[in-house]
Formats: structure tokens, C-alpha cells, sequence
């Protein structure tokens, strides 16, 4: 009987130690405020398609990549809701309250899945740079010009079985979004 009530001591003191050590969750850590649609000072965008940098970049096949980081950047810029339009650029499109957004990618390396099976954290990081480049339609001149991009850990691309190198394009071009929403305001 002593034995057992030694066990059920022992494991109440285990399962009871962190509540008395005080564990508890923190509260969440403070966002950055939210923009407005009153903020913006431009009611349409217009995405012109992404293109690569004349020097290139170190993949082979950027299309792909290109691709999902557009798309990325248009679907966060109309789920922003903080514009009238957004969309690809045209040559008929308004010029009155409407900014185009150039983005040029100057850095880009995906390590393969095959290479972050094989090799790990030891393939290196993936990354990925754009130069964006804000224009005011009516008027032709910049309003900004900003270097937007990301990369991913070693540790975390091999932990996570090449998932962080896969979801980078879609993060920068979010990124891309924020940029282009900081870039629109008054």
C-alpha cells in the first residue's frame, strides 16, 4: 500500500509542478495597426507581371516562382480590401488614383527537395529578393522604390522537410503586398 501511495504522490507531484510553478501562456504579442482605406491615396493598383533582373538570378527556371509570388501579391492586395481595383496592368487602364507596381527579381535560390532530403540543413538556405519599384500612373514619376524579400533557415527548411523552401514565393509576395499598401498611403 505505501508503495502505491508513493507512485500517486510522485505523478500528482509531476502533473501538479508546473501549475504551481506559475506556467501560464503569455498574451499575444501586439500587431501592427492595420491600414485604412481612407489612408491610401490610390484607388486602383495595377501589378505589372513580375520579371527577373538582366544580370539573372541563380535558378534555373524563375518562372514558376515568379508565378506564385504574383499571385500571392494580388490575392493579398485584394483581400486587404483597401483598394477599388487591383489587377494586372493594362495599357487601357485609368491613369487618375492609380499606382503601378514594378517588381523585379534579383535573388532567388529554392534548394530542390532532393537536395533537403539528401543533404539537410547542409543544402543551405533558399531565398528570394525582389526590387519593387512604385510609379504614380497620372504622372509617371516614382513614389517609391524598396527591396522586398525573405529567406529561409537551413535548420527549419531540413526540419521541416523542404516545406519553408516551397512556401517561400507565396510569403514574398505578401510581402511584396505589404510593401505596396505602405507605399500607397498619403
Amino acid at each position: 500500500m505505501t508503495r502505491v501511495l508513493r507512485v500517486a504522490v510522485l505523478l500528482a507531484a509531476v502533473f501538479a509542478a508546473p501549475a504551481m510553478s506559475g506556467c501560464r501562456h503569455k498574451p499575444p504579442a501586439p500587431t501592427a495597426p492595420k491600414h485604412t482605406k481612407a489612408e491610401m491615396k490610390y484607388q486602383a493598383i495595377y501589378v505589372e507581371p513580375f520579371t527577373v533582373a538582366a544580370a539573372g538570378v541563380k535558378e534555373e527556371d524563375p518562372k514558376p516562382h515568379l508565378a506564385t509570388a504574383q499571385a500571392a501579391c494580388l490575392g493579398a492586395l485584394t483581400n486587404s480590401g483597401l483598394f477599388d481595383t487591383v489587377k494586372l496592368a493594362s495599357p487601357g487602364d485609368p491613369k487618375a488614383g492609380a499606382l503601378i507596381v514594378k517588381a523585379e527579381l534579383v535573388s532567388l535560390r529554392i534548394v530542390g527537395g532532393g537536395a533537403r532530403f539528401w543533404l539537410g540543413a547542409m543544402a543551405g538556405s533558399s531565398d528570394m529578393k525582389f526590387e519593387v519599384t512604385l510609379v504614380d500612373a497620372a504622372t509617371g514619376a516614382n513614389v517609391g522604390r524598396s527591396v522586398v524579400g525573405n529567406d529561409s533557415n537551413a535548420f527549419g527548411g531540413a526540419w521541416s522537410m523542404g516545406a519553408t523552401d516551397r512556401s517561400l514565393p507565396g510569403q514574398v509576395g505578401t510581402h511584396v503586398a505589404e510593401a505596396v499598401a505602405f507605399g500607397a498611403k498619403k
